[in-house]
């Protein structure tokens, strides 16, 4: 299930680590001028909170799963157990025709 995390995060990675870089040079350029070092400060928290995301992702995705299945079995359970009786054998026999 995580090989497509760790696709992603590869992905990303680089891209990641280019804009660190840049964003270190444009702090040291950025020196005493108030408006740059502002600039550079809104891009570290946007570089931060992009990084988080998708550190984050796995977890969100597993979380979304597991509740998909709750919300699955608390429907299969209210309906006696069985899929068909929740949906209804009959209305899937006429649209499968």
């Amino acid at each position: 299930m995580m090989t497509w995390y760790w696709r992603i995060a590869g992905i990303i990675g680089g891209p990641i680590l280019i804009a660190i870089v840049i964003l270190a040079w444009k702090m040291i350029v950025a020196g005493i001028s108030p408006d740059k070092r502002n600039e550079v400060k809104d891009n570290i928290m946007r570089l931060f909170f992009g990084a988080a995301s998708i550190g984050i992702a796995p977890i969100f995705v597993k979380f979304m799963l597991m509740l998909n299945n709750s919300i699955v079995k608390l429907l299969v359970a209210n309906s006696h157990g069985s899929l068909d009786d929740l949906l209804g054998k009959q209305i899937l026999i006429q649209e499968m025709q």
